[in-house]
């Protein structure tokens, strides 16, 4: 048989607290643009970060195909769209600045790894440009 010994003199009621509250995460709003196969388990990445009721919005070649249907997450809507992410008018109608986070994803499923990363450098200097001209720079902030 197991013996207990209780110390009922010894607890420091002084050092019982209740627990803190934890803190909830803000939704947040965030644009993915590029896509390939790994774009769901990003999503999914993604997912598991934000706060409830955020939304993401995917745009990219051959997106609406490549997400259909697109994927469902407790805390996060997901969006997807079809676009060529290296046309400055599709992403000027997009409100980058709105957004409070930009992936972007280099698309090789659609292009050679040269290509892709040629168009992933176009679209970050579309980013930039249009983020310094809504006074908001974050690509290359840490």
């Amino acid at each position: 048989k197991k013996k207990y010994l209780w110390l009922h003199d010894t607890v420091d009621e002084q050092a019982i607290v209740a627990q803190r509250p934890v803190a909830r995460r803000a939704p947040e709003r965030t644009l993915v643009l590029g896509v390939s196969e790994r774009t769901r388990l990003v999503l999914r990445e993604l997912s598991a970060y934000v706060g409830p009721g955020s939304q993401t919005l995917v745009v990219g070649e051959g997106a609406a195909e490549t997400l259909s249907p697109p994927p469902q997450f407790e805390n996060m809507k997901v969006t997807v769209r079809t676009g060529d992410i290296t046309d400055r008018n599709v992403l000027d109608g997009l409100g980058v600045p709105t957004f409070d986070h930009v992936m972007v994803l280099a698309e090789a499923d659609h292009h050679s790894q040269d290509l892709a990363d040629g168009r992933t450098l176009i679209t970050l200097l579309y980013l930039r440009d249009i983020e310094q001209k809504a006074g908001r720079e974050r690509i290359g902030k840490s």
